[in-house]
């Protein structure tokens, strides 16, 4: 009898002990809703790393969605779903707070924009008046769709005078960073104008990144926001904490200034 009983219970600690640890498992974890992060295309290359060593140490998976910032932001606002957002400009992020979506917001890095051209074929743009030059072909983000757009024409294009010439000469636009990348590299510009950090990317091999004038910088902080839309708000947090802890050094290697104050 006390062999019986002690056969029976030591199946019944062997089921709780596979009970428990399975309960406790990334396994388990990765059976819930994976947290919706929606992050600007210009920030694909830092922010794809910092997911994967946060789902890789945690067991939580992170569907990220990449585009013009001002996509996701009329996602946001449109559809209530999200549990971060990492837009380009700090004016995406403010929208959404005066509408009561974000629940915190924080500083990760900043970055400036350029002149994008070849290394090894400069021969049509040195600096930025080249650009206004008759027959240089630009690719730059539309407007309308991407934070970048908006401030290069709002702070540059609209006030140099060049500005009207360099924006004829603007033959194709992108609805991100990440297609202005992708439009450059099929051929047929001479020229971007988009995030100096572009070039520190796969897409952006053998590019180097020109000034713009002084007087006429964009530089943009990039503000992590957490989102009041969030439907796991834990493991939100729990995201937000990891990647403000880790974002500086991976920024950083990826040209981004990870100092809060803008440089004049």
């Amino acid at each position: 009898m006390y062999k019986q009983f002690a056969w029976w219970l030591a199946i019944v600690l062997v089921v709780s002990s596979v009970a428990w640890a399975l309960l406790f498992s990334p396994i388990v974890q990765r059976q819930q809703p994976p947290l919706l992060f929606l992050c600007g295309a210009g920030m694909r290359e830092p922010i794809a790393e910092l997911i994967a060593q946060f789902s890789s140490r945690t067991g939580v998976t992170v569907d990220v969605r990449y585009d013009g910032s001002a996509i996701l932001r009329d996602y946001i606002l449109t559809f209530r779903q999200g549990d971060l957002f990492l837009p380009g400009d700090v004016e995406n992020l403010l929208l959404l707070a005066d509408a009561g979506l974000v629940t915190r917001n924080d500083f990760l890095a900043r970055h400036d924009a350029a002149v994008l051209v070849p290394a090894e074929d400069r021969r049509k743009v040195t600096r930025f008046a080249d650009l206004a030059r008759p027959g240089v072909k630009i690719v730059m983000t539309n407007p309308r769709m991407a934070s970048l757009g908006r401030l290069l024409v709002a702070k540059v294009l609209d006030r140099h005078p060049l500005g009207r010439a360099i924006l004829d000469n603007v033959v194709v636009y992108g609805s991100s960073s990440w297609d202005v990348l992708q439009l450059f590299q099929q051929g047929g510009v001479d020229a971007a104008l988009d995030w100096e950090t572009s070039a520190y990317t796969p897409a952006g091999a053998g590019l180097i990144a020109l000034p713009l004038p002084p007087g006429y910088q964009v530089s943009e902080p990039l503000r992590l926001a957490l989102l009041a839309t969030s439907r796991q708000p834990a493991r939100a947090r729990r995201l937000y904490r990891f990647i403000l802890r880790h974002a500086g050094a991976t920024f950083r290697r990826y040209g981004y200034h990870t100092e809060e104050e803008r440089i004049p």
